[in-house]
């Protein structure tokens, strides 16, 4: 698990990623926004997992966050972008 924090105001966001296999064998990234609200993101293989890791990296540093160690968000509501 990863989490990113924004200093965007005068309270700081944090935001999670963190990776679950699939009864299918393969991965899900779920990324849990500030507001509690998961995001699922699905990858059919390691390749698959890899560029879509970079990409959601690059994403989320575009955006003002930056990684950091400890994990203080937990999820709220969860919103399937993938099947199963």
């Amino acid at each position: 698990m990863v989490t990113f924090v924004r200093n965007t105001g005068p309270t700081p966001q944090y935001l999670t990623v963190r990776s679950t296999d699939t009864q299918q064998g393969g991965t899900r990234l779920i990324v849990t926004e500030p507001s509690g609200l998961s995001k699922i993101h699905c990858f059919g293989g390691a390749t698959a997992l890899h560029k879509g890791t970079v990409d959601l990296q690059q994403e989320l540093t575009s955006h003002g966050w930056t990684p950091i160690t400890s994990n203080t968000v937990k999820p709220k509501r969860l919103a399937r972008t993938c099947g199963g």
